[in-house]
């Protein structure tokens, strides 16, 4: 629902309670997770992900926004190193998995 709506129906009070706990969430996320990864660049945050695999061989750039019910894996399948690198300023929408 846009906010308009939410705020017609009655409900638009609940969109700042929203995104007040997704931003704690996301920030509890990377203090306590950020020194498993290969590399976390600043301002970069992963909202309440399913599942990481392998976060020794992820690597985030600056400002990488990774939304809600995402998977991210890297695994080495093949017998050779496995590396999944996510450039400055990409945005990864919800249910996105990336292996």
């Amino acid at each position: 629902m846009t906010p308009s709506l939410l705020a017609s129906s009655g409900g638009g009070e609940l969109l700042p309670h929203i995104r007040l706990t997704n931003a704690v969430r996301a920030r509890l996320f990377r203090l306590l997770f950020r020194g498993r990864f290969g590399a976390w660049g600043p301002g970069s945050l992963i909202l309440a992900p399913v599942g990481i695999e392998g976060a020794e061989n992820i690597h985030l750039g600056r400002d990488v926004y990774v939304a809600a019910q995402s998977c991210l894996a890297a695994r080495p399948l093949t017998g050779g190193p496995a590396r999944l690198e996510i450039g400055d300023g990409c945005k990864l929408g919800r249910f996105n998995h990336i292996y």
